[in-house]
């Protein structure tokens, strides 16, 4: 995988993996099997309502927590790895002169600005 051309940011480090995930999933299946029985004590609805009533809580919580997760991760790390000015705040992100360009090469212009014509009218 190779790495950004705006910015540099190693996509090889953020390959997607599960072993982070069980620290999310695990903890939220043990509330939500607990919230099962505890509905299921207090007011004991038919099988057929728990299968009616868990599948879309267990997905919505899931996806929500990994998502709220995922944010958090790109907050704190990515800023780390771009360097330069960016902040996790979403404060200034770095320009394209602090991007090493490799030798020889001049750095890509920045987002949503053309390259400048050289200087005397040459392309």
């Amino acid at each position: 995988m190779q790495p950004c051309a705006g910015c540099g940011l190693d996509f090889a480090a953020e390959a997607p993996s599960g072993r982070g995930l069980y620290l999310v999933v695990l903890p939220l299946v043990v509330v939500l099997v607990l919230a099962a029985l505890k509905l299921d004590d207090a007011c004991r609805p038919p099988l057929w309502v728990h299968a009616l009533i868990w599948p879309p809580v267990v997905a919505a919580v899931i996806v929500g927590a990994l998502r709220l997760v995922q944010v958090a991760h790109w907050r704190a790390v990515a800023p780390l790895q771009i360097g330069g000015g960016a902040r996790a705040g979403g404060g200034e992100t770095p320009s394209s002169a602090a991007v090493a360009a490799p030798s020889g090469q001049t750095p890509p212009p920045p987002f949503g600005r053309s390259p400048s014509p050289k200087p005397g009218g040459e392309a």
